[in-house]
């Protein structure tokens, strides 16, 4: 029974990882729930159990962020936005919640390329972009937005605020 001993030991895990995620949680147990993720993530990847993979990706970004890690979260949030090109993934993702990962990875570059050291080459990212379907309805920014003229919406504010809520 290595298999299901297997499985309820990367079960046990991630609860350990919910505990120490606590909202309560010292900076020192938010590193620790981010090491318990990681030791999990690629069973539950390689057995395509891909929402599971995701909330995990999403879960390590914040908390890596709130660690002051932001090489370590853009890597988790590139591997999260990546992972909608996957072509045999049958998970569709609320727009709702892509705006959000979108919006905090936003936030995360943002900060990331005000903390990196100036260099005379702007850093990669490699971020894929996922193929529009044909049945898919595409809406275009109003004249303001077009004109340049963007404000900050109450929803950039949210997402800011719900990272910056993780950081001690």
């Amino acid at each position: 029974l290595p298999g299901e001993s297997s499985r309820k030991g990367a079960f046990h895990m991630v609860l350990a990882g919910h505990t120490f995620n606590n909202k309560l949680a010292s900076k020192g147990s938010k590193g620790l729930a981010l090491c318990c993720y990681q030791a999990v993530i690629r069973k539950y990847e390689s057995k395509q159990w891909l929402h599971i993979a995701d909330h995990f990706h999403f879960t390590m970004a914040r908390q890596a962020f709130s660690l002051g890690l932001l090489p370590e979260s853009l890597t988790h949030f590139l591997a999260l936005l990546n992972s909608f090109t996957v072509k045999d993934k049958r998970v569709s993702i609320q727009a709702e919640r892509e705006s959000t990962y979108i919006k905090e990875f936003l936030y995360v570059v943002r900060n990331w390329k005000e903390k990196s050291k100036p260099s005379d080459e702007e850093p990669c990212i490699d971020l894929s972009i996922p193929c529009i379907g044909q049945k898919v309805t595409v809406v275009l920014p109003s004249d303001s937005e077009a004109s340049g003229t963007f404000s900050r919406s109450s929803s950039d504010q949210v997402a800011e605020d719900a990272l910056l809520a993780d950081t001690p």
